[in-house]
């Protein structure tokens, strides 16, 4: 809980807000074990997958570094505030 009682958001919904804001149809969903890029050009990318069975808010910079990643492997530059 954050100082006021109030969840944190989470790094999942962080990385979409921030996709969303630059203009980007992809987004970041849970499969069973896994997250993974839908939408977009996703189809297109070489890899679309996070294998790990939770992400918690606190793993936020992880998660953005990885879906960077991801949309380099495609040729796609996106940005993610820090932290």
């Amino acid at each position: 809980m954050t100082e006021r009682g109030r969840k944190p958001v989470s790094a999942v919904t962080r990385v979409n807000r921030q996709l969303a804001a630059q203009g980007r149809e992809e987004r970041l969903v849970r499969g069973r074990g896994y997250y993974y890029l839908m939408g977009g050009e996703s189809s297109g990318f070489p890899a679309t997958a996070i294998y790990s069975y939770r992400i918690e808010p606190e793993d936020y910079e992880r998660t953005a570094s990885t879906v960077r990643d991801l949309f380099a492997a495609a040729g796609i530059a996106v940005t993610f505030e820090p932290g």
